[in-house]
């Protein structure tokens, strides 16, 4: 069976929304990126985000219901998967930002935001103004980095069911209380987002898998045609609300239709599509600068100047972006994952979850 090859644990659709995502953020940024071209829609890889989040979701809930950790564990082998890459691509971020700033725009060398960035504490950029950590595209992990926290306290709760409990009651609660305060503190806003309601989502499917796998074709076909007409809906600004309804919606009945697809997606799974989704990590936090590479090289005021040129610059761009990508995820992301786990084999991905 080759590497890529649909392992009993292994769950195909979710390989591949989480590729999906990464590429729909990355072609968002060759598109509206340094050189903004803006031929699509600026916003479009927003939904690549909402994917992310609902997906993670999915992910705590499967990993540790095959394999019950204590919170301790949990939150080790979060860092673990997270904090070593992305210090490292903040820390060149930083280091381009001190060698050559005119190379970025608006570059933060605040000293105490650069240390909350590292410490995925919510701040406001000094020079951009939003809720951003130095390396701007961070902004998602700190998301994901309290989802984290109060999934692990949920963790000390021992049956299935009080443990779902806990989560859907602490982040409902959070989202609640937000709505309801508004509080302008940055730490405050992001803690009681209404996108903690797609870690939700995530969670609740995975619970449910089981039941939407045996679901086949004939719902999976309502499921992402309705889908589709929503997000097409929320793009031309007929559906308003907050981003969870506009997005985190359509992106959790996208999870669902996958899944539902599951069954026959892993009959003939297709092996760049699994690579991609394993690299989905590498390639959202190193696609700004496989980006910013090629256009440098490439003649971008012919670009902006025609859409069908800049419509192939920016396919080229995200196709550069993919392939460092998978160049990290093998020479950086993998080995770092073995050393740092102790062991010579370990998971290609966390998205494994028992299918019969």
């Amino acid at each position: 069976m080759g590497l890529y090859s649909a392992t009993p644990n292994r769950v195909v659709s979710i390989q591949y929304l989480r590729a999906l995502a990464a590429i729909l953020v990355a072609v968002q940024h060759a598109n509206s990126g340094p050189i903004h071209l803006d031929i699509v829609r600026p916003d479009l890889g927003a939904f690549g985000v909402d994917l992310f989040f609902v997906i993670s979701g999915y992910i705590m809930w499967a990993t540790t219901a095959v394999t019950p950790r204590t919170p301790g564990q949990f939150w080790g082998a979060r860092i673990i998967r997270i904090v070593p890459l992305y210090w490292a691509f903040t820390s060149f971020y930083l280091a381009i930002t001190l060698l050559h700033p005119a190379a970025l725009q608006h570059p933060s060398t605040d000293l105490t935001h650069i240390v909350k960035s590292y410490a995925f504490v919510p701040a406001v950029h000094p020079a951009l103004g939003g809720i951003l950590p130095v390396y701007t595209l961070g902004w998602t992990l700190n998301y994901e980095m309290f989802f984290y926290l109060v999934f692990g306290i949920a963790l000390l709760v021992r049956s299935r069911a009080g443990r779902l409990a806990v989560v859907a009651l602490a982040l409902g609660g959070l989202v609640s209380a937000g709505f309801a305060w508004r509080p302008t503190d940055p730490i405050l806003q992001t803690y009681t987002s209404e996108l903690l309601l797609e870690f939700l989502c995530g969670t609740l499917i995975a619970a449910a898998t089981q039941r939407l796998m045996s679901w086949g074709a004939r719902a999976a076909g309502p499921m992402l045609g309705v889908a589709a007409i929503w997000l097409g809906a929320a793009y031309s600004g007929q559906i308003g609300g907050g981003r969870f309804v506009m997005f985190g919606l359509p992106a959790a009945l996208t999870v669902v239709a996958l899944l539902a697809l599951e069954r026959s997606l892993r009959t003939r799974p297709l092996k760049l599509g699994l690579l991609i989704g394993d690299a989905s990590y590498s390639l959202y936090l190193c696609h700004p600068f496989a980006q910013r590479a090629i256009y440098l090289v490439l003649p971008t005021a012919a670009a902006a100047a025609n859409p069908v040129i800049g419509l192939f610059f920016i396919a080229v761009a995200s196709l550069a972006a993919i392939l460092c990508a998978i160049a990290v995820y093998r020479v950086i992301e993998q080995p770092t994952m073995a050393v740092l786990r102790g062991a010579r084999r370990f998971p290609l991905s966390e998205t494994y979850a028992k299918l019969s």
